[in-house]
């Protein structure tokens, strides 16, 4: 299988830096592959378990801040490998479909994440259930999972 385009998915978390370090590792020799981060963002209203912040417009603000944090650290990763990236944040019902739409809209062949993605209650998922397993589930292209 010949990967040109990977997209990697990101919350900024340690085990996600972990993850794109072995990545960029594996892929440091072959030219031809470039790197898309992303970092997902939940669209809709804030689920009722979810902590309140004083508005609707903060919480977004909040939100997008982490997740354009999570790009910029995960950025930093490739950057030293010297790896082309780019990186974005994208918006979809909860984080495993704008995950596997990002792939689409990018014609990414490989999807790429840790296997310790956190889901929060902000993510558009409940609690305990693993990000890993539906973005697999959704994903029109195969899905590496990198243990930390």
């Amino acid at each position: 299988m010949h990967v040109r385009r990977i997209l990697f998915a990101t919350d900024g978390s340690p085990a996600a830096l972990q993850a794109a370090d072995k990545l960029a590792f594996l892929v440091r020799n072959n030219q031809e592959t470039s790197i898309s981060i992303v970092a997902a963002l939940p669209q809709g209203p804030k689920p009722p378990n979810a902590p309140a912040p004083e508005s609707e417009a903060e919480r977004e603000l909040l939100l997008t801040r982490q997740a354009q944090h999570a790009v910029y650290k995960t950025a930093g990763v490739f950057a030293r490998w010297g790896l082309p990236w780019s990186g974005k944040v994208v918006l979809g019902d909860c984080a495993c479909t704008a995950i596997a739409k990002a792939a689409d809209e990018e014609l990414c062949d490989l999807i790429a994440m840790s296997s310790r993605e956190r889901v929060f209650d902000d993510m558009g998922l409940p609690a305990g259930v693993n990000l890993t397993d539906e973005v697999m589930q959704r994903a029109g292209v195969p899905v590496l999972v990198i243990p930390p």
